[in-house]
């Protein structure tokens, strides 16, 4: 995935605005001025450091800038010579990592105090931190992309636990994290059907499973010639199990009769790759990023596809009156931990801890 999309080498904008600014979380491009504003809430924090990066894996940060802490606890740059599909992450310290000139990338314990801060607060800035307001997040943990750069998953955590002949918190996570992507799109997504809840009939569905059978790709040989289905479209194999392929289905959806349609996480998952041959979760209820489409259900994964083909997908559900509601889990989320004897993973969510939202 290519990621080199630094018009020039990044450099801070006007520094001395950053304290009293308010701009908003996550990444934020202006065209205006050809610059990006970047914010993450970190209260507790005593050093912000943003990293870009030109690959998300393989590679040590092209370039890193501190963040400055605004009175709101937001830590805020604005970065000149960053735009659409640059690769970000942060590395934070805080009670139990002390700001330590001798710390350097690579795996350092300069400045280590503790696994866990006094209130159990736990700062590392061995591992690089994916923005919670990414609006595309590069690869998960689970990800081959992990273990070809020479890493596995256990590598995200921290603690005493041996890692490969030394304690995983001193193993920097800073060539195989996900990382975050500056995405800047307008795709419209139409007009929302204003259906009330009671005359609602919903179908739910897994992005990648709805179009996965291949009869999807001759529904209107199969179905065109009935009443009501005469917009039915067939979903090209190349785009079945993707979020444009399920748009296709936009007609066939409303011709069954349904008004909405539900779909199960749509986020940025820590198990979801295709291919994979380590922790998995199909289902995707691990969520990395809740504003980031998984890349795994995009056919276009280059920096902005993912985000640009939802929005389509989302537009076509509209377009033919039909609402899209997302299936949201808050109840636990994929990052890693303090672990101890060994890697674990998040547990299937269940039913009852899930939230619906419906999208604007």
């Amino acid at each position: 995935m290519t990621a080199t999309l630094l018009s020039t080498f990044p450099s801070p904008a006007d520094p001395q605005s950053w304290a009293a600014a308010t701009w908003p979380l996550g990444a934020r491009f202006d065209p205006a001025s050809s610059t990006t504003t970047f914010a993450v809430a970190a209260p507790e924090a005593t050093r912000v450091l943003l990293e870009l990066y030109a690959a998300p894996t393989g590679r040590d940060a092209l370039a890193d800038i501190d963040l400055v802490r605004s009175a709101d606890g937001f830590w805020r740059a604005r970065v000149a010579g960053v735009g659409p599909g640059a690769h970000y992450g942060y590395r934070v310290w805080g009670p139990g990592w002390t700001v330590d000139p001798a710390w350097a990338r690579g795996g350092s314990s300069a400045g280590f105090v503790s696994d866990r801060g006094p209130r159990g607060q736990r700062f590392n800035p061995n591992k690089v931190l994916t923005d919670p307001y990414a609006r595309e997040i590069s690869h998960s943990p689970a990800s081959p992309e992990v273990g070809a750069a020479g890493a596995d998953g256990a590598i995200f955590g921290w603690g005493p636990r041996d890692y490969r002949g030394k304690p995983v918190r001193e193993w920097d996570t800073g060539p195989v994290a996900p990382k975050a992507v500056v995405v800047a799109d307008t795709t419209p997504t139409g007009t929302k059907p204003a259906i009330p809840a009671e005359s609602s009939a919903i179908y739910e569905a897994h992005v990648r499973n709805l179009t996965l059978h291949p009869s999807a790709a001759t529904l209107r040989t199969h179905l065109g010639g009935l009443p009501g289905f005469g917009e039915v479209q067939d979903v090209p194999d190349h785009l079945r199990g993707t979020y444009a392929g399920a748009g296709r289905l936009a007609a066939y959806v409303k011709a069954l009769g349904f008004t909405a349609i539900e779909l199960l996480p749509v986020h940025e998952s820590s198990g979801s790759d295709l291919d994979t041959t380590g922790p998995s979760n199909h289902w995707a209820y691990m969520t990395l990023g809740f504003f980031a489409p998984n890349r795994q259900y995009a056919a276009d994964r280059s920096p902005g596809g993912p985000t640009r083909e939802f929005k389509e997908m989302v537009r076509a559900f509209h377009d033919a009156g039909v609402e899209v509601y997302l299936d949201v889990v808050y109840n636990h989320t994929g990052e890693g931990g303090n672990w101890g004897t060994r890697t674990r993973w998040a547990s299937p969510d269940s039913a009852a801890s899930r939230r619906r939202t419906i999208t604007s």
